[in-house]
């Protein structure tokens, strides 16, 4: 009986950029919730379904996704005209274009599955953890998946969990992802509640693929002494709440980093945050006294910490609503599962 291949990711909440231009850097955290759940086995020929809940054009664009990976790794190993004979299997996916990275985790999970249960030498490169593959594993896992052109943190965040800080310090020229500069656990009586709308709003649209390439390419390079207002942020006031498990000091530089992050965007989004309807909600959890509040990437997601999960549930019971959907996740501390199913 073919044995199947299983990997288990979490979501990502990403704080904001340091710069709208490369390196980009930045910083964010893996979560345990909305979890994407990816299998593969060996086949004939290269198949795909979809299990999970979800419309047909969302099992649509995931069968794409797929395809297209399989493609890549088809073109990068010399066997162009045959895609890897394996079956890829989506149990659960992360929701599209609400600014948890569903789309990296995803891709990741699709390319290494692919590549760990095709037959052949690839296969044995890959047995070993990620972390530590051969650089032509790495290369092509990551060419593969097509994911981490501007922003690291889901990636890194998807191998090793934690909060994630990325593109502080310069990296080579043609290095396919910034490096790791920051991997720290959050500390794990942290609760943080997801927000997300039950209809997109009107005056945001979602923001992804093309629409994003325009954004960014709209966009001016922040000043030197804005990037580094954010980095001073980020490696004074960040880092050290999370080491200290200093809650309040932590929302306190995670608000703070969030909006003037988000205010390099303001041209193409409207403010600091993406349209009236995200920063309205964003003021109104502010006024009513939350603190670490902000909008994951483009949203129009948005997080609120909380210092433990008595506090989160009462958050999510109180702010539930026909046009809000809320749930709680907590820190996740580790990469991604991969196991024999």
């Amino acid at each position: 009986m073919t044995q199947r291949l299983r990997i288990t990711t979490g979501a990502r909440l990403h704080f904001g950029l340091l710069d709208v231009a490369a390196p980009f850097g930045g910083c964010g955290v893996m979560i345990d919730a909305p979890n994407t759940v990816v299998t593969a086995k060996t086949s004939v020929e290269f198949s795909f379904t979809a299990t999970m809940n979800g419309s047909e054009h969302r099992v649509r664009e995931h069968h794409k996704r797929a395809h297209a990976i399989a493609q890549r790794i088809a073109d990068a190993t010399g066997s162009a005209k045959r895609l890897p004979p394996v079956h890829v299997e989506v149990l659960d996916a992360a929701p599209a274009h609400t600014g948890l990275g569903s789309g990296t985790q995803l891709s990741l999970a699709i390319a290494e599955a692919i590549l760990r249960v095709s037959p052949g030498a690839m296969a044995s490169e890959l047995a070993g953890d990620l972390l530590g593959m051969p650089p032509r594993a790495g290369e092509l896992w990551l060419a593969a998946a097509d994911r981490g052109r501007r922003s690291a943190v889901g990636t890194h965040g998807y191998l090793a969990g934690g909060f994630i800080a990325e593109g502080l310090k310069p990296s080579g020229e043609h290095d396919p992802l910034n490096p790791l500069d920051v991997r720290l656990e959050m500390p794990p009586a942290w609760r943080v509640t997801i927000l997300l709308p039950v209809a997109t709003p009107d005056d945001a649209s979602t923001v992804s693929g093309e629409q994003e390439q325009a954004k960014f390419e709209a966009l001016r390079a922040a000043a030197v002494d804005c990037r580094s207002a954010l980095a001073d942020i980020l490696t004074t006031r960040l880092v050290p709440a999370i080491e200290d498990a200093d809650f309040a000091s932590f929302c306190a530089a995670t608000t703070e980093y969030n909006q003037r992050s988000g205010e390099l965007f303001a041209s193409v989004q409207g403010g600091a945050y993406n349209g009236a309807v995200t920063t309205r909600l964003i003021t109104r959890l502010r006024t009513a006294g939350f603190a670490g509040v902000g909008q994951s990437s483009w949203g129009p997601g948005v997080f609120v910490w909380h210092p433990d999960a008595q506090a989160a549930a009462q958050f999510e019971q109180q702010w539930s609503s026909a046009e809000l959907q809320v749930f709680v996740a907590r820190p996740l501390s580790t990469g991604r599962l991969a196991e024999l199913a």
